[in-house]
């Protein structure tokens, strides 16, 4: 059964992306993209990265290894990821809350997907580290930046680049 549950949470990830895809593919297209800008809150790197934490996760609730399925699925649904990443976005903002005086945890729920530790910090961000600039510009607002203004100055300097 634990791993049924596996195979079933990874299938629905990449099934939000592929659907999270194709309505972007349709917006871009009635858009005629090339002329304009298209700013979503999500990019397919999202839900791989997601999918990654949460089968964390549930590893940790549920325990057992992944086998090899698991791990081919994974794999199929970062490479998806990173192929329509490219293929719509040139470039991917990640922003990373600021923490004020808690620098431990996110308290709201909301970032964190109510998910606490397994979707904050480096087991979010340490996944986003190895996307190749091929894939697409990667700008990361730090936590440093706090000011919403001083974030979208950030923002609009850099689109510039893309």
């Amino acid at each position: 059964k634990v791993n049924e549950l596996y195979e079933c949470y990874i299938r629905s990830q990449m099934q939000l992306m592929n659907d999270f895809s194709s309505e972007v593919f349709y917006a871009s297209r009635e858009a005629h993209i090339e002329e304009t800008y298209l700013f979503t809150d999500r990019t397919p790197l999202d839900f791989a990265i997601l999918t990654e934490c949460g089968i964390k996760q549930l590893q940790s609730i549920m325990g057992g290894e992944l086998n090899s399925h698991h791990k081919r699925l994974i794999e199929l649904c970062r490479s998806t990821a990173l192929k329509n990443t490219k293929q719509f976005f040139d470039g991917v903002f990640v922003t990373k809350p600021w923490l004020g005086d808690d620098t431990e945890v996110l308290t709201d729920g909301v970032r964190d997907q109510y998910l606490s530790e397994y979707y904050t910090g480096d087991n979010w961000y340490s996944n986003v580290k190895g996307i190749d600039e091929s894939v697409t510009k990667i700008f990361t607002i730090t936590e440093d930046i706090v000011s919403l203004e001083d974030r979208a100055s950030y923002v609009c300097s850099k689109l510039s680049e893309v």
